[in-house]
């Protein structure tokens, strides 16, 4: 009798996990290289360039820096500003800039084969915050964005989208951000 009863909790646990395994999901991480305390609250923000390491990643920098630029705003955390109105002598921005260090679109063909996190999208990106009264960085991090399409027939019906990830990683560097300027730990 036990048997049976254990047959439909380990066919619901096989179940489950085999949807976990064909959903996928993604995966932010944040690697603190500096932080100083964070300045006071309604702090003006300019958000600079953010620099490919390859230039075909141009057009992925830029989104970067627009979809970072949107995502701060909404935070209510910061004033952004333009980089016509930092050049003024009453303002005293912290100036956001960047590296796009990595960018890579995985590989369907190993999410299909093989799985188990291999041949993942994955986006990463150098930030800075300098102060620009002192000129000196206050923020330094790693944010690193890896998609996981999902392995078999989820890694084709779940293809990646660069432009996604992108923006996925520009949110969670927001969320870095605002959450320094809250004096919150990173």
């Amino acid at each position: 009798m036990s048997h049976r009863r254990a047959r439909p909790a380990l066919r619901s646990a096989a179940i489950a996990a085999a949807l976990c395994l064909l959903a996928g999901c993604a995966a932010d991480r944040t690697e603190l290289k500096l932080q100083a305390a964070p300045p006071p609250r309604g702090k003006t923000v300019l958000v600079d360039a953010f620099v490919p390491a390859e230039p075909a990643w141009e057009r992925l920098a830029r989104r970067l820096r627009s979809r970072l630029a949107d995502d701060l705003s909404q935070t209510g955390e910061v004033t952004l500003i333009t980089a016509q109105q930092a050049s003024l002598p009453a303002q005293r921005p912290l100036v956001l800039s960047g590296e796009l260090v990595a960018a890579d679109t995985g590989s369907e063909a190993v999410r299909f084969l093989v799985g188990m996190g291999l041949g993942n999208a994955s986006l990463r990106a150098h930030v800075r915050v300098v102060d620009s009264t002192s000129g000196q960085p206050v923020l330094e991090f790693d944010q690193t964005r890896t998609s996981r399409a999902g392995s078999g027939l989820a890694s084709h019906w779940n293809p990646t989208d660069m432009d996604n990830e992108i923006d996925a990683l520009a949110a969670a560097t927001a969320e870095t951000v605002a959450r320094w300027l809250n004096g919150q730990t990173l």
